[in-house]
């Protein structure tokens, strides 16, 4: 069980990931699982393939990147065109305290990068850069993104 659904193993090997906004999700490496959640019937994810869910239900099928999916084994966070909102909040999940983006639309920028898991906070020197944003740090626990 992950969030408001339910994960069946058929024999596989596959990737559970909650977001903050709680809702899951499933990425299938090896075999193949069948994910439920919202009280409708168990959608099928084979290898390859991926799905989300929240307690409205499950997505349709699509095909994963299996190699963006699996970088954490391998110390890495890769994002494919991902918003910088996306991007701030899989980061928190590596770094001790907050990051705050300030700037209404500073969120929708994309992200196209592959940063080491151990190192967030160099991922954030890097979007800063990258972004021409100011990188401002308050202590070990606070930084802030904020527009030029």
């Amino acid at each position: 069980s992950a969030g408001q659904g339910q994960i069946a193993v058929l024999g596989t090997a596959f990737d559970v990931k909650i977001a903050p906004s709680e809702r899951v999700s499933v990425v299938v490496t090896e075999s193949k699982v069948a994910v439920s959640a919202g009280g409708g019937a168990a959608v099928g994810v084979s290898a390859g393939q991926e799905v989300s869910y929240d307690g409205r239900g499950v997505s349709p099928v699509r095909v994963a990147d299996l190699d963006a999916v699996q970088a954490w084994r391998q110390d890495q966070i890769v994002f494919h065109d991902a918003p910088l909102d996306t991007v701030l909040s899989e980061l928190g999940r590596y770094r001790r305290g907050h990051v705050q983006l300030l700037g209404g639309e500073l969120g929708k920028r994309r992200v196209t990068a592959v940063f080491d898991a151990k190192r967030p906070d160099a991922a954030l020197e890097t979007i800063a850069r990258n972004l021409d944003l100011r990188l401002l740090r308050a202590t070990g626990y606070f930084a802030a993104l904020v527009a030029r």
